[in-house]
């Protein structure tokens, strides 16, 4: 059997096996997509026409900039699209997820980001960074363990294509306060709070409490 042919520290009663503390690099994680964005921005304006570009598009070209800003600055991690958590069974694929790089130890998440466009595509999905009609709403999704399983910090990146993030933060703080009042899963207490405002992005955090009563840490970067 394949499992039988690899070391077996690779994994280690069904969870991840780390050699260093996998919150660590939160700060290196954040650092590295703040240094991505004009790389990003320019690579859209020069090489690519961002307005036929899809949610699934954009992250792609995202994390591809991305991973070159990790592989200059050398960090001791990498990124990919998509994650199927092996370790924790999260039942969803995050939009892209940040790795150890280690020889023979877990490739499981560190920071887990799901990504949204801002405004959503259709007016029926216009709460779809919060809720959406099939549990595929972008906090939601880590509010169910959809996403995220396991881990105290991850991510939410949004593409945002009109208004400005002061609008933004009114209107999704203000769908929090009138979710709270009817679902119990929800607390006003989960609104969002600016950390940083630059004028290519803002950084925001938020707190979410999921199903299963853990604490997550949501790290918010909006590209403007």
């Amino acid at each position: 059997m394949i499992a039988d042919e690899y070391p077996k520290n690779i994994i280690k009663g069904g969870s991840a096996n780390f050699s260093f503390d996998k919150n660590r690099p939160v700060e290196l994680i954040i650092d590295s997509l703040k240094r991505t964005v004009p790389h990003f921005k320019s690579y859209l304006l020069t090489k690519i026409d961002k307005k036929y570009l899809n949610e699934d598009e954009l992250t792609q070209v995202f994390v591809e900039q991305l991973d070159i800003q990790i592989r200059k600055l050398n960090l001791p991690f990498g990124v990919k699209n998509e994650y199927q958590d092996i370790y924790s069974r999260s039942p969803g694929y995050s939009d892209f997820y940040f790795h150890p790089i280690e020889e023979f130890k877990s490739t499981a998440s560190l920071f887990s980001v799901e990504c949204k466009r801002l405004p959503a595509p259709t007016k029926s999905r216009e709460k779809e960074y919060l809720i959406g009609n099939k549990k595929n709403g972008g906090i939601e999704r880590y509010k169910l363990e959809i996403h995220g399983r396991g881990l105290s910090n991850c991510g939410m990146l949004a593409f945002i294509e009109d208004k400005s993030t002061d609008h933004w933060l009114k209107s999704i703080n203000e769908w929090i306060y009138e979710i709270a009042e009817s679902d119990k899963k929800w607390r006003i207490k989960e609104r969002l709070i600016r950390k940083e405002k630059a004028i290519e992005f803002t950084y925001l955090h938020s707190v979410v409490y999921t199903i299963s009563q853990r604490k997550v840490k949501l790290h918010h970067f909006w590209l403007c």
